[in-house]
Formats: structure tokens, sequence, C-alpha cells
């Protein structure tokens, strides 16, 4: 029934159309326009059966199908209600970030497929729709000029929906690409983690490989008991590590083949430099180690030699020879290239092996000349300490050594000062034993008058013995008197001296009177004379410190034996003076400045 309205509708609006044209002619004809009225009129009589006809089919058909768009519609909108239930579900899920990415994404693809499939359905219907609206509003003649912005309408609602069901597209691509973006960092964490966690377990198995290796070659090195040897494996072993360390970072992708390949061979010319120097390292220990033998057997065969040498001078002189020797040839080898260099070196270290030997000869002689200086102060001393050694020699040892001290002075071993201090030292020696040779001698006379007084004492002084004693006791009282006055008075100068001269002569005088008056004491039984004895003034011979007993025995002593002995006291041929005279003073004075001469200048 909506089919037929239609129709007749639109065969309505037809005819409506076909009595206007048909006016448009009725118009033309009134208006002269016989020609345009007749084809307006021919027109609209022919289009009468046609144009109601198709009219009414054409709208019956298009409402036909606009029931069935309807229906289809209908449909639709169901199925498009379940399917916005589902699309709902999987949007949820695609936009939730709580979704692992693989399901979010596999939500979002299946979102989208399911949106292009509505999608498309709603816009082949909408398209439909659109197209039976448009062609129901142009199915009456300028139905489209009529119905034109009906018609315009219609178009915009229909792309307005494309336009939708296309953003909804987008959008959904946008999530798909975003989950596509985070599903790719993602896996591109979990790969970098994957990469890093393989990285690690490298790490530590090449650590691992690393450590073995150390330990082994530690070990191989452990059992190699020669240094070279030693060495020459420690050196592969670190040209191996070497190697393999570059493999590896080529391995790694962190050198291009081409680096690679510049940095494995300046390895290998590295490693052959190493190798070289080693060698050369070896070969010059090894001419080293042979040098030091040589010199360890050198200082042997020199201890040797040395210890067969017992003069310090010879020991230092061959030392500096053996020294001379290294020096020379250790110039050989430094100047072997250059034989004026070597000359001159040469020429130099002889120089100076002759300047210091000639220092040793020169040392030599000193202390040669020192030990006999030293020798003769000994000997000297010895000789002052020992008490049974006579004046003499100990003058003679004085003199011995004073002359050794000379010739060290002319020989340039002593000082000025220190000879003169040795000249000082001298002539108090000889000061000292001229005292001591004078106080044994007046000793020894005090001694012998001392003895002659006992026995003057023990044959009696009556006798003429007696007498002999007594005045041989007298005259050598007298002259140790006189030599102590002249000693004593002579220290002050020549006036005391001459002083001492006088009082000599006093004493000889008193000695004279004191032989006199012993002369005067008789004789009992006294001859003319007889044989006697005489008494010499100073005998020769030594006294001991105290005096033996004599052996008591008869004399043949008489008075003329006496009045011999007197005579002789008082200046017979063979008699002791007991006065002074011009020589003595010239002795004594000659004495006295060879005495100070000595002390001065050492004798």
């Amino acid at each position: 029934m909506e089919q037929v309205f239609a129709g007749i509708k639109a065969a309505g609006t037809e005819v409506l159309t076909i009595i206007l044209d048909m006016g448009k002619a009725i118009y033309k004809f009134f208006t002269g326009d016989w020609k345009g009225a007749a084809e307006d009129a021919k027109a609209a009589v022919n289009g009468i059966v046609h144009g109601i006809s198709d009219a009414y089919s054409a709208m019956s058909n298009l409402t036909k199908q606009a029931q069935q768009l309807a229906r289809d519609q209908a449909d639709n909108d169901l199925d498009q209600a379940k399917r916005q239930a589902r699309l709902a579900e999987l949007r949820a899920q695609a936009y939730d970030d709580t979704v692992p990415i693989a399901k979010r994404k596999a939500a979002l693809l299946e979102l989208r497929k399911d949106s292009e499939q509505n999608a498309a359905d709603d816009m082949a219907l909408a398209k439909k729709v659109a197209d039976n609206k448009i062609a129901m509003l142009t199915v009456e003649k300028d139905g489209a000029k009529k119905n034109y912005v009906e018609i315009q309408q219609i178009r915009a609602d229909q792309i307005k929906g494309e336009t939708e069901n296309a953003n909804e597209l987008r959008n959904i691509g946008r999530q798909i690409s975003s989950a596509n973006k985070q599903e790719i960092a993602e896996r591109k964490a979990e790969a970098a983690k994957a990469a890093e966690e393989a990285k690690k377990r490298r790490e530590e198995y090449q650590a691992y490989i690393s450590q073995l290796t150390k330990l082994q070659q530690e070990n191989t090195l452990a059992q190699i008991k020669d240094g070279y040897a030693k060495e020459q494996q420690a050196l592969e072993f670190k040209i191996k590590n070497e190697a393999d360390a570059l493999k590896k970072q080529f391995e790694e992708k962190k050198l291009t083949q081409a680096q690679f390949n510049a940095l494995n061979a300046e390895l290998t010319k590295h490693a052959n430099d190493q190798r070289a120097a080693l060698a050369d390292k070896h070969n010059k220990d090894q001419a080293k180690a042979d040098a030091d033998f040589e010199t360890k057997l050198n200082d042997i065969r020199t201890k040797i030699m040395l210890d067969g040498i017992t003069d310090q001078y010879e020991k230092e002189k061959l030392l500096l020879a053996i020294q001379h020797a290294k020096n020379l040839k250790a110039a050989e080898t430094d100047y072997k290239t250059d034989a004026t260099k070597l000359q001159a070196y040469k020429q130099l270290i002889d120089a100076q092996l002759k300047e210091e030997q000639d220092k040793i000869d020169e040392k030599k002689r000193i202390d040669d000349e020192k030990k006999k200086l030293e020798a003769a102060k000994k000997h000297t001393g010895n000789v002052l300490k020992d008490p049974k050694s006579a004046y003499k020699d100990r003058q003679e040892a004085i003199d011995q050594e004073q002359a050794q001290v000379k010739k060290a002075f002319d020989d340039k071993i002593l000082t000025e000062q220190e000879y003169n201090d040795k000249t000082a030292q001298f002539a108090e020696a000889r000061k000292k034993i001229a005292e001591e040779e004078f106080k044994q001698k007046a000793d020894l006379l005090q001694a012998t008058g001392n003895l002659f007084g006992a026995l003057s004492e023990m044959t009696g002084n009556a006798t003429a013995a007696g007498k002999a004693f007594a005045i041989a006791q007298a005259t050598i009282n007298a002259l140790l008197t006189e030599i102590n006055i002249i000693k004593g008075l002579s220290n002050v100068g020549p006036f005391g001296f001459a002083a001492g001269i006088v009082a000599a002569a006093a004493v000889a005088v008193g000695l004279f009177n004191t032989i006199n008056k012993i002369r005067s004491v008789p004789v009992p039984g006294g001859g003319s004379g007889g044989s006697g004895i005489s008494a010499p003034l100073m005998p020769s011979v030594s006294v001991p410190s105290a005096p033996l007993a004599p052996t008591q025995r008869s004399t043949s002593i008489n008075q003329d034996s006496i009045n011999n002995m007197g005579n002789a006291a008082a200046g017979g041929v063979n008699a002791v003076r007991a006065y002074v005279v011009d020589s003595d003073n010239v002795n004594a004075r000659e004495r006295d400045a060879r005495l100070s001469r000595a002390a001065r200048l050492g004798g």
C-alpha cells in the first residue's frame, strides 16, 4: 500500500508537472509563440502516458527499496548495538595500561578489524539509503533542482558518517601504532635485558676462562727452571693474551675489520720487537754473567797474589796495576771504534798509574824514615833507661838519633818546629847525662876518700900507712870541695867562676897545712926510710855503694914513704896539684861554653 500510494503520489506529481508544461504551451500560444507552444504541448502530451507510468514505477520501486533498506537498517542497528558492546569491551582492554601490551595489541587489532567491518557495513548501508533518498527526490522532473538542499544534506550526513567511522579507525590505528611502539620498546628492553644477561654470562665465562688461563700459564711458568726460557714463555703468554683481547674486541663489534687488521699488524710487529729485545737482553745478561764470573776468578787470583805479598806498599802497587788493567780493558771496549780516543785515554791512565805509584813510593820512603826515627828513638830510650849502660854509650845513642832526626829534617819529613823541639830534647838529655856522670864521679871520689879515711882509722893516725891514707883522704876531700865550689859559682857567670877559683885556691892552702900537720905526727920506730906505697889520687877501680871491710895485714910504710907522699901531695912529680893556674881558668871556660852550646844546639 505504501508503495502504491508512493507511486500514485509520484504520478500525481508528474501530472502536475505536465499540467504546468501545458500551461506553458498555452502561455506561449497566446503570446504568439505558436511553434514553442506546439512543441511544449506535444511534449506534454507525449509525457502524460510515459511520465505518469515511469513516475509511478520508479517511486513504487524506490519505496520498496526504501522499505528493504529500513529493514536492513534495523538489522544493522541491532548488529551495530551488539558490535558496539563488543567494541566497548575491546576498547576497555586496549586502553587499560594494566593489561599486558600483547593482549592490548591483540584487542586493538580485533577492534580495528571489527570497526573496519562495522564501518564498511554502515557506510555501504548509509550509501544505499542516501542513494535511495536522492533517487526518490529526483524522480519528479527537475527533482534535483527542487530538492537540492535536501539532497546536499543527505550527502553531508553521508560524508559525516564516513568521517566519524574514519576517525574511529584512525584513533584505533594510533592506538595500534602506540601499542606497536610500546611493544617494540618492551621487546627492545627485553632484548637489551637479555643481551645484558647474555653479556654478563659471557663476561662471567670470560672471567672464568681468563682466570683459568692465568692459572694454567702460572703453573706452566712455575715448572720452567731456566730463567731465560721462563721469560720467553711469559712473553709468549703476554702476546697471546693481547691477541685474544684484540680478537674479542673485533668479535664484539667494537672494531671494524680495517681497524682490527691495522692493530693486529702493529701487535705482531710489537711482539717481534719484544722477542728481539728479550733475546738481546739475554745475550747481554749472559755476557755480564760471564764477565762477572771472570771477575770473581780474577778477584780470587788477585787475593791469592796479595796474600803472598807481605809488604803493604807492594800490595797497593799491585792493586793499582790491577785497576789499571781493568780500566784499560774497559777503554778498549768503550772506544774500540775510535783509536784516537783510545790512545789518549791509555796515555792518561798510564800517567795516572805512574803518579799513584810515585805517591806510594814516596809514602813508603817517608814511612821508612819514620820507622828509622822510631827505631832510633826506641834504641836511645832503651840505652838511657838501662842503668848498666855507660855514659859514652848514652851519648852515642843520642848522637845517632840526632843524626837520624837531622836527615829526616833535610828530607822534609819533619817540620822545622819538630826539628827544633827534638834538638832541645837532645840538649836536655846530654846535660842530664853530663850531670849524672859528674855526680857519679864525685860519688866515686867521695867513696874513695871515705875508704882512705876508714883505712887511716884502722891502721892508726900515728902509723906511716895511717898518715898516707889520711893525706889521700884530705886530698880527695879538698878536690871535691874545689869542684863543687867552682861548679856552683860558675853557674852565675864569669865573675862567679873567678870567685870559685879564688875559693879553690884557699882550699888548696888549707890542704897544704893539713898535710903538714899529718906529716908532723911522729911514727914509732921510724927510720931513715924504706920501701912504701904510693897512693894515687883517683883509683881507676869501681867502688861499691857500701865499702868492703879490708883484710888486716902488716904494712912496711916508713917515714920516708910518708914524706914522699907528702911531697907528692905538695907538688911532686905524680901528685895532684892543690893550686889553680891560668890554664885551669881557660879550660873551665871552654868546658862551660861547650856545655852551653850543647844545651842550645844539641851538642
